[in-house]
């Protein structure tokens, strides 16, 4: 996880390229905005914007004066782009959803064949964290809870081999992902 402004920078990155993506047909987008040498950034999809928010979420209280406002900025831009883009951002976010939600499952099935690897746990959890995440920018209420339902699948085949414990992310991210509904990020598979 980054520290404040740097995760800041990478929003706002993210922010200002976030119309020319809505508009192209591309899933992942490369973050044209120059950054500072610490970030390396990903590339722009619904789901890494909002990881990077929910960071910017867990750092809100380290933030000075001025960083409050620049966050204040990108949420309006966030929600303009919401309004001009609505069904954009829903074709893209159900894209990304079923992508994220077939590496997963392809993650789970080598753990089931013996191919996968425990270790990897950490890192591969990110794509189902994604696919859930990714339901905020559903249309509806009715179209988030039809987002989540793509993941209950996958759940009753984690949950068959998982194992309570540590949170597997940056501790600091506790907070805005609480154990009750990210249970998955509290632990990993057995051996």
């Amino acid at each position: 996880m980054l520290e404040a402004e740097a995760s800041l920078a990478l929003a706002e990155a993210m922010g200002e390229d976030l119309e020319p993506y809505l508009q192209s047909p591309v899933l992942y987008w490369p973050v044209s905005a120059r950054l500072p040498a610490a970030v390396h950034p990903p590339r722009l999809s619904l789901g890494t914007l909002q990881l990077t928010l929910d960071e910017l979420g867990a750092l809100r209280a380290s933030l000075n004066p001025e960083q409050r406002t620049r966050g204040l900025m990108l949420d309006s831009l966030l929600e303009a782009a919401r309004g001009r883009h609505g069904s954009a951002l829903q074709r893209k976010a159900q894209d990304e959803q079923g992508g994220r939600l077939r590496l997963w499952r392809a993650y789970l099935d080598d753990l089931a064949e013996g191919g996968g690897s425990r270790q990897d746990y950490p890192g591969e959890v990110r794509n189902r964290l994604i696919a859930s995440r990714l339901a905020l920018w559903a249309a509806s209420p009715a179209q988030a809870s039809a987002m989540g339902e793509g993941s209950a699948g996958h759940d009753r085949a984690l949950r068959a081999i998982f194992q309570p414990g540590e949170f597997v992310l940056d501790e600091r991210l506790r907070s805005v992902y609480p154990s009750e509904e990210f249970w998955y990020l509290y632990g990993g598979v057995k051996k």
